[in-house]
């Protein structure tokens, strides 16, 4: 669909989900989470309670050195 069309919420979550498979599982260089990356399942998480976890990780991340 080009820029501007209005799809339906699941149409877009469906092929959301089919480009990450396809992408994840080619033969050269496989989408693939990286060794230090931060997993945040944002699954049941309000926009309020993600940007809230984020902070956090920042603000762990500051503290700590490491790099969220």
């Amino acid at each position: 669909a080009g820029r501007g069309s209005q799809l339906p919420f699941e149409e877009v979550v469906a092929d959301l989900a089919r480009r990450d498979q396809i992408d994840s599982s080619r033969q050269y260089a496989p989408l693939s989470q990286a060794q230090d990356a931060v997993y945040l399942d944002t699954t049941h998480l309000s926009i309020e309670e993600v940007v809230a976890a984020i902070l956090e990780l920042v603000t762990q991340s500051s503290v700590d050195g490491s790099h969220a």
